[in-house]
C-alpha cells in the first residue's frame, strides 16, 4: 500500500515526511566497499517538474558496480556542474553519490510543474547516471523519467525493468534512421539476449514490433530467450556458431547488448545494405576517465568514424545507443506488460540492509535477469 502523505501549505513539503532517511552512499571509488549505509537530510525538490518518491525496490545494473570504482566519473560529474549551473546554484555538489538507477514507488510530493502524476500514485522509473540514484529511501526524480506502474506488477517486479527496457529501446530506435520507422523492422540479431538489456530488447522487438528475432546467449538461456520471442538462438560457445551465423538471411538491425564494443564490428557483414550495428558498449567513458573529457570525446569520435568507415561500402551505419528517460516509453511499456507481451525477470532479491551484497553479486558478472532490492 502507498502510505498517506498530507500536504501543508510550504510547496513541495510533506508534513509526514522524516526528516532523515537511510540511503546507500558511495564515499570513494574502491568497489562496493566503498558504500556505506547512512542516515541523512530527506531530499527535497527544488525544481519544478521534479517528483519525490518513496522507493519500494530498486534494482541493481553492472553500470551501479562500474560506477563504485570510479566509471564516468569524469563525464558525470561535469553533467552535474551543468545541472548545478542551469538551476541557479553558485556551487557544485559535492555530496557523496547515492546510485542506482531504476525505482518503483509511491509519489509523496510533487513540484509545481508537475502534471502527470500526483501524489499517492504509484511510479516506476530510472535516473540518469549524473543524478543522485533511487539506492535511498526517498529519490527525487523528474517527471519526464517516470510514470505510473503496471498495476499487475509488486513493486519488486516493476524495478526491474525501466532502466533494461528504456536502454533496450533506445538501441531499437537508434537502429532505424527516423523513430517512424521502427515498425519496419523485419529481421534482428540480438547479443546477449539472455541478460537484462537484452532480455527485454528481445521482447520488445518480437511482441510489440512483430520482427523475426534471432538471440545469442549462453545456453543455459536458451530457453528463457525462446520464451522472450526469439524464434532462433545461437549457443556463442558453439563450434559452428560462425557457420550458422553465415548462414542466417540479411538483417535490418543487429543490437549488440553483450558488451562486444569494437568486436562487434565483425557482425556487420550479416546486414543487408542500409542495415544498422547498434552497440550499448561506447567507450565514451572509459575514454574520458583515461584521457580527460575533450581528448576521450575526440577518441571517442575518431573510433565511431573509423568503425563506420569499414561498413560505408555496403551502405550500412554503426552506432552507439544510451539510456534515455523517457515518460512516454515506460507507458508504452506499461501497456505491454498488462497484455503480458513484456515480462520481467527477477533473479535476485536482497533486503536494503544486504544491499552491498547486492553489489557484490552482480560484479561476479554472468547475471541472468535482474538483481533487485527490495527497499520496504
Amino acid at each position: 500500500m502507498c502510505p498517506k502523505f498530507i500536504p501543508i501549505n510550504l510547496p513541495h513539503i510533506h508534513a509526514s515526511l522524516p526528516s532523515l532517511s537511510r540511503c546507500c552512499q558511495l564515499l570513494s571509488y574502491n568497489g562496493p566497499s566503498s558504500l556505506s549505509m547512512v542516515d541523512v537530510p530527506t531530499p527535497i525538490i527544488s525544481q519544478p517538474g521534479h517528483v519525490m518518491v518513496k522507493v519500494m525496490a530498486a534494482s541493481m545494473n553492472p553500470l551501479d558496480v562500474m560506477m563504485t570504482r570510479g566509471y564516468g566519473r569524469g563525464v558525470l560529474n561535469n553533467l552535474r556542474m551543468v545541472q548545478r549551473v542551469m538551476v541557479g546554484s553558485d556551487s557544485f555538489d559535492t555530496s557523496p553519490l547515492v546510485l542506482g538507477r531504476d525505482f518503483s514507488g509511491c509519489v509523496v510530493s510533487v513540484g509545481s510543474g508537475v502534471k502527470s502524476v500526483s501524489v499517492g500514485d504509484q511510479v516506476w522509473g530510472a535516473t540518469f547516471p549524473s543524478t543522485q540514484g533511487s539506492h535511498q529511501e526517498f529519490c527525487v526524480a523528474d517527471q519526464a523519467s517516470l510514470a505510473i506502474k503496471p498495476a499487475s506488477l509488486s513493486h519488486v517486479e516493476a524495478a526491474s525493468l525501466p532502466y533494461a527496457g528504456l536502454t533496450a529501446w533506445a538501441a531499437i530506435t537508434q537502429g532505424v534512421c527516423d523513430n517512424r520507422e521502427v515498425e519496419q523492422l523485419s529481421r534482428v540479431l540480438v547479443v546477449g539476449a539472455g541478460g537484462g538489456v537484452g532480455a527485454v530488447a528481445t521482447q520488445l522487438l518480437s511482441r510489440h514490433l512483430g520482427c523475426e528475432v534471432v538471440g545469442v546467449a549462453a545456453v543455459d538461456t536458451h530457453t528463457a530467450v525462446a520464451g522472450y520471442g526469439a524464434s532462433t538462438v545461437l549457443d556463442y560457445t558453439s563450434s559452428d556458431y560462425q557457420t550458422k551465423l553465415a548462414s542466417l538471411p540479411p538483417l535490418d538491425l543487429v543490437l549488440d547488448c553483450a558488451g562486444l564494443g569494437e568486436a562487434s564490428l565483425s557482425l556487420a557483414r550479416l546486414l543487408r545494405p542500409g542495415g544498422r550495428l547498434v552497440s550499448l558498449s561506447s567507450p565514451v567513458l572509459a575514454n574520458t576517465d583515461q584521457a580527460g573529457l575533450l581528448a576521450g570525446a575526440l577518441s571517442s569520435i575518431s573510433t565511431l568514424a573509423r568503425m563506420n568507415c569499414s561498413t560505408i561500402a555496403k551502405g550500412n551505419t554503426v552506432n552507439w545507443a544510451f539510456f534515455n528517460p523517457s515518460s512516454s516509453a515506460l507507458d508504452m511499456m506499461s501497456r505491454l506488460v498488462e497484455e503480458n507481451l513484456l515480462v520481467p525477470h527477477v533473479t535476485g532479491l536482497y533486503k536494503f540492509d544486504n544491499i552491498v551484497e547486492a553489489y557484490r553479486e552482480v560484479e561476479k558478472g554472468h547475471i541472468r535477469g535482474k538483481v533487485v532490492v527490495d527497499m520496504t
